[in-house]
Parts: structure tokens; sequence; C-alpha cells
């Protein structure tokens, strides 16, 4: 029977080796001077023959131009991509990225000139492994990429079942603690190309993952308009590209979690591994996993030292151990910082988020940034205003968005935003 784990380990172990080239002369594995050559079909072929999978005459060492074919007809399904465009597919390990089949059927892939395939190996990140070019060092002309192939055109992709090998599982919110169960799938784009309907979308699967938990709608609110203005609700959002992971310049995701490795360590937690970090579902959990898991810590634990291990894991909303005090204490004192006199002081996670204290929109705004966000606490660098817009923005949207039940939404009206609030604060 096929296996598509050993095709991706075969892959994966055929990268590895410092003797393997690319060439279309000698494509079919032939040994040249000691190197080993494929070019990027036939390395993808021989991967699925290592795995088992058996070939017609006519689609032996497929190209590129047959390729897709040719996987039919061996159990593996064709997903078409409008446009060339891959960004907002949910890949899995082990698919098959194809460009230029030469299909006439589908628009803009009509060429087999500049045909090309590789095969995922890091669905999160869109990395992919396979034979690249002649034109690059030895090494890497047949390796894994540390690139994100996302950003490329690419009209095919060939699963072959459910995807996802074995050791790198495939992520779905029906594996997670809490289920996405808006309908909606997730928008993935740069934060610049975040349309208000993609906020919109985003915005009702975040309501429904806040709401079957019970949260208040002034809740929800204040947290959405605080996620646009952190990420434009996108959870791929970046504060910092290309910046290390334990920098503090690294804030990724809805809400900005800093650094990077806060969301890596807590996916890991929630999901076995921390691969798929960068999915809006993923978050969503790990935002409710800190609601549920911080409060049974802080019921737990309070008056005695918090756990070191789980200082920076569990961010909480309200309250952190103070070592030198010895107690319990609240992360920001109003006082008087800012003219924030109407933030109450020491409101704990749950209370928050369930408004048993009847806050206004406005303090739930501001508690968010002083109890969860925790940065500046400079109204004009934290662009105060611009969360209270949004604020605006999301309880006038979600006004007519009340569910019977959860799990049942019920749409009666939608409501825009003026075009000059949407652009991005920074």
């Amino acid at each position: 029977m096929p296996s598509l784990q050993k095709a991706f380990t075969w892959a994966e172990d055929k990268c590895e080796e410092s003797n393997v080239g690319y060439s279309q002369e000698y494509r079919r594995g032939e040994v040249v001077d000691g190197i080993q050559y494929y070019d990027c079909s036939s390395f993808i072929y021989a991967a699925l023959v290592a795995g088992g999978f058996d070939f017609a005459p006519e689609y032996q060492w497929f190209w590129t131009g047959n390729q897709t074919q040719a996987m039919k007809s061996v159990g593996w399904t064709e997903y078409v991509l409008q446009d060339g465009v891959i960004s907002d597919f949910a890949l899995r390990n082990g698919d098959v990225l194809i460009r230029g089949a030469g299909r006439s059927d589908v628009p803009g892939d009509v060429s087999t000139d500049e045909g090309h395939t590789e095969m995922v190996w890091d669905a999160a990140r869109g990395y992919t492994m396979g034979a690249h070019s002649s034109s690059l060092p030895l090494y890497d002309q047949v390796s894994k990429h540390n690139i994100d192939q996302r950003k490329e055109t690419w009209f095919f992709v060939m699963r072959y079942g459910e995807g996802a090998v074995p050791g790198s599982p495939s992520f779905t919110a029906a594996g997670l603690p809490y289920r996405n169960n808006s309908g909606l799938s997730w928008v993935y784009k740069s934060d610049y190309d975040m349309t208000e309907a993609d906020e919109e979308n985003n915005a009702k699967i975040v309501y429904w993952y806040l709401w079957n938990m019970g949260w208040s709608r002034v809740a929800i609110t204040a947290w959405l308009a605080n996620m646009n203005v952190e990420s434009h609700l996108q959870p791929r959002a970046e504060q910092t590209p290309g910046a290390p992971d334990d920098s503090e310049v690294s804030g990724f995701g809805l809400v900005q979690w800093t650094p990077r490795n806060v969301i890596k360590q807590e996916a890991t937690v929630i999901d076995g591994v921390d691969t798929y970090y960068n999915s809006g579902d993923l978050q969503m959990n790990a935002i409710l996993v800190e609601y549920v898991y911080y409060n049974a810590w802080s019921n737990k634990y309070k008056g005695t030292a918090y756990p070191v291990e789980h200082s920076r894991f569990f961010p909480g909303f309200a309250e952190l151990y103070d070592n030198t005090a010895g107690q319990w204490l609240p992360i920001y004192n109003s006082g008087s910082l800012y003219g924030w006199n109407d933030v109450p002081n020491g409101v704990g996670f749950y209370d928050a988020v369930m408004d048993k204290g009847k806050w206004t929109l406005e303090q739930h705004v501001k508690m968010w940034i002083a109890y969860y966000g925790r940065g500046t606490y400079d109204p004009t660098a934290l662009h105060l205003d611009w969360r209270l817009q949004y604020a605006d923005r999301w309880w006038k949207f979600f006004e007519d968005y009340l569910p019977d039940t959860p799990g049942e939404p019920t749409i009666k009206k939608r409501r825009g935003m003026p075009a000059w609030m949407m652009a991005y604060p920074f």
C-alpha cells in the first residue's frame, strides 16, 4: 500500500545527501562523476515511487506537463488555485505544489517553460523541498528550502489522503480543545492587504470562539478593537519580520505575543508541536488556554511563589506574582498615569471578560492594554484613539449579530466602517 510517510522520508533523506544535484539531462537519478541527478519533477516522481506509488508506463518519470494527471491516477487529489495564489490555502506537510502544467483549463498556467514542482516539508512556514536549479551551489541544488513558497505563484496543490505525514501532524481546529464553529475559514494576507471584508470575516471567527466561552459582548468588542490595531486581525502579522523568535521586537499574531517564542511555547503545549503557531485557530485556543489555565493557577497558588516555568507561559490578564512583595499584585496600578483614573485596578481575567463590573467599552479597551497587552501606557504611542474607533466599529457591527445559542450564528445585517479608518496606524 502506498505510504506518504515513506515518500516524505525519502525526500528528506535525499535532500540531506551531499552528492545529489540538479540536471534535466540526467534527470532519472543517473549518477555521473559521483553525483546523482534529478530535476524538479523527477525528484517528486522518485520520492513517490519510494513511497510505493505504482505509475502506469505512460506516467513513468513524469514531468510538470503531465504530473497532475499522473498523481491523480494513483490516488492524489488535485486542488486548483485561483490566479496562482496560494497564500490563503491551508497547506499540509507532504503536499506537492505544481506550476507550469500546460493546462489550458487553468488560466495563467498554460506555459510549461517555467514549470516547477516541490514537496511541502514545513506547512506552517510554507517551506518546501526538492530539486531547485542547476544554477545554485551543489549542496543547495536539491535541498530543503527555507523560503516561504506561499508568496510564490503556484497553480496546483496535490494532496494524498488527508496529507500531513506522521510526525508532522496536520493542523485542524477539530483537534484542539476549543473549536471554530463559525462556519468560516481564516483569511491570511499581508497586514496591509487586509480589506474591510477580510477583517470582518476574521472578526466573526474570533467572536464565536469567545462567545462560546461565555465572554460578554463588550469584552469581545474590546478584544477585537485591540486586535485590529495590533494585527489587522491577521494571525500571521509580524511586528518586525525576520527578528529572532526570542527578541522583544518579534511580536507576532492576533494579539502580538512578544517575543514570538511565547505563542510558540503555548502552541507546543496545546498541539504537541509549535508548527502551527501561526494559525488563527491555534492562536484563539492559546488565548482561551491562557484564560482557563491562568485563572486556575492564580486561584491555586495565590499567596505562594508562582512557578517559574509558567511565569511567561500563561501571561494572564491582570495579575502576576511579584517576587519582591511575596503576594499577588496587579500588573498595572492605574494611579494617575496619563489620566487613566477610570481603569479599574486589579481586575481579574474572569471578571473582566464576563464584565462583572459592568464597565464601559472604553474601560474594557484600556483594561486590555493595561492587563493583557502590557505595552506602553502612553496614549499616543499605543494609538488609543484608534483602538476606541475600532471599538465603536465592532460594537456596531455585532449589534445585530446575536446568536440564540452558542454555535448557531445569526446575522441580521452588516455594518461597515469608513475607508479612512482602515489605514494601518503604524
